[in-house]
């Protein structure tokens, strides 16, 4: 048996057993401060006859029961919420670390190492001159990285550095719990870009 299942039937126990004893005096005293004790000892006889099982022992156990029951699922309901805000909580890493290395051409980086990485991919925007039929030079305008993490990551900041290079002008075009994309301006040089966040 759980902990949930546990916490959820000893409070179904506990206020079953608390509220039999606070029914009978509720409704005790409703009756005095509203005089209906002595409408009923007035029309008792009568009265007795058509809600005998209200006044029974077996009505109050029920009734009891209820608010006991109804107590157990407020109880359940919100550990469920807890348990799953703190399942929440450990899919989300406080940072990501992810490196890559560019060769300072049009070639593809290779992925040195990260975390939490998904899937990941560079996009060069190349301007190509041509001579009639003949093509001529290449140059690489821009550089896009795309970044798909593998789990949702709560930041406050996104990293981009090298300790190989110094970096182009860049821009975080989009930065989520799932994914980042950044443009570089020109060609990336030759070296490790690594690319962090910060809770």
């Amino acid at each position: 048996m759980s902990m949930r299942q546990v916490v959820r039937w000893a409070a179904m126990g506990i206020s079953t057993i608390v509220f039999i004893p606070i029914i009978i005096l509720n409704v005790e005293k409703l009756a005095e401060n509203k005089k209906w004790d002595q409408f009923l000892t007035t029309w008792w006889p009568t009265v007795s006859e058509s809600l005998i099982w209200a006044n029974s022992t077996w009505f109050l156990c029920i009734a009891a029961f209820i608010g006991g029951a109804t107590v157990a699922l407020w109880v359940d309901f919100f550990l469920r919420r807890k348990e799953k805000h703190g399942e929440s909580n450990e899919f989300f890493p406080n940072n990501v670390d992810i490196r890559l290395r560019f060769f300072g051409d049009s070639r593809p980086p290779e992925f040195v190492s990260g975390d939490n990485c998904w899937r990941w991919y560079v996009l060069n925007n190349m301007q190509v001159t041509f001579d009639g039929n003949v093509v001529g030079e290449s140059k690489i305008l821009s550089t896009c990285v795309f970044i798909s993490f593998d789990l949702p990551v709560q930041a406050s900041q996104l990293l981009v550095k090298s300790s190989d290079f110094q970096l182009p002008l860049y821009e975080v075009k989009d930065f989520s719990e799932r994914h980042v994309i950044i443009a570089l301006q020109g060609c990336v040089p030759a070296g490790v870009l690594e690319i962090s966040t910060v809770k």
